[in-house]
């Protein structure tokens, strides 16, 4: 009797919602107690798969799950996905084929997504001048030798610029650490440190944050670093 009141639609009290689907309840088989069930999804009836609404302490409502996608929100982000696979992958060959064709050309950066509503082809051509304006130019560094270090206290300074203004920005290192890294790096190079013998990597990191302070600086604060004798910022 209380089945067929839940099935036409008269809600029944119990102590709690029911986790299986009315329509493995009313066939009294195994549900696996997820929305939509595998068995509905089976017999195709994925839409129709539903809990039993009930009166739990005098309030009607059926069994929730917490915060998981429904199948029809899992159905349109595997489908957003397998597009978004599709763009890459045709956006790789499309790059390995131009590559293969001038060894010499500049290597695009990877787009996963386009620029909406770009009627005029605008990205696109911005990526051929680009392309088309680019050189590749010889560089000045051959040797170790050839690497200038600025003195200690332009480094310190600079390192000190960075951290105030552009740390925040970029939060591409961990202060203070780099910046005893730093320190600690300067002095090992005033002992006798031969560059080669230094990871390349954080060198390359280092430099990096050196050209950003000095980038972001105003005339005035360029001219007050600190140089050796000799030495210029340009």
């Amino acid at each position: 009797m209380s089945q067929s009141r839940s099935l036409d639609n008269h809600p029944r009290t119990t102590q709690r919602a029911p986790r299986s689907c009315r329509s493995c309840a009313s066939r009294k088989v195994k549900c696996d107690k997820v929305v939509p069930c595998s068995r509905c999804i089976k017999r195709g009836e994925a839409d129709a798969c539903v809990r039993e609404m009930v009166i739990v302490r005098g309030e009607v409502t059926t069994w929730k799950d917490e915060d998981k996608p429904t199948y029809v929100e899992l159905s349109h982000e595997n489908q957003r996905l397998r597009q978004e696979v599709e763009a890459i992958q045709t956006e790789n060959e499309r790059w390995t084929k131009n590559l293969g064709a001038s060894k010499s050309a500049p290597v695009r950066p990877r787009r996963v997504r386009s620029v909406e509503h770009d009627d005029e082809g605008l990205e696109e051509r911005l990526w051929e001048s680009l392309s088309a304006a680019s050189t590749i130019a010889g560089s000045s560094v051959s040797t170790w030798d050839d690497v200038a270090l600025p003195s200690s206290a332009c480094s310190e300074q600079l390192i000190a610029y960075d951290k105030t203004w552009n740390s925040w920005v970029h939060y591409a290192v961990e202060y203070p650490r780099f910046q005893e890294e730093c320190t600690a790096f300067i002095i090992a190079v005033g002992r006798g440190l031969a560059l080669e013998k230094a990871d390349p990597s954080w060198m390359a990191v280092y430099f990096s944050v050196l050209s950003a302070a000095i980038l972001m600086m105003g005339d005035d604060e360029v001219n007050s670093v600190l140089l050796s004798e000799g030495e210029t910022l340009f």
